[in-house]
């Protein structure tokens, strides 16, 4: 204003690094891929890394994108950490200033 210095602040996002874990069992009317578990990964990679700052990491959401994308699962337990020992299957509270993230070598995809 008129000429005079104006102070500037902003804060960048921190991203908050998560391991997943997928175990699931086969349903045996269908027929689950050949690259089934890729599929998996690659849509845990995808739903996660669209999450928006601010937004909880809720495992069970990505059972629809799982289910509906990978035909011949029976049933899923999607679990997280953030350390790759201790796992979790309830919500994960992100804050406003985070962001939830994975990378394909931190997704776990295992049949049970």
């Amino acid at each position: 204003q008129q000429g005079l210095p104006q102070s500037v602040s902003f804060s960048r996002l921190q991203s908050i690094s998560i391991f997943v874990r997928i175990k699931y069992t086969k349903y045996s009317e269908e027929l689950f891929p050949v690259d089934g578990e890729a599929k998996i990964s690659n849509i845990v990679l995808s739903e996660t890394n669209i999450l928006k700052s601010g937004v909880d990491f809720i495992p069970q959401r990505l059972f629809g994108s799982v289910y509906s994308g990978v035909a011949g699962i029976n049933s899923l337990l999607v679990e997280y950490s953030l350390n790759g020992s201790d796992y979790f299957s309830t919500t994960l509270p992100i804050g406003s200033y985070q962001v939830a993230r994975t990378t394909s070598n931190k997704i776990t995809v295992m049949e049970v």
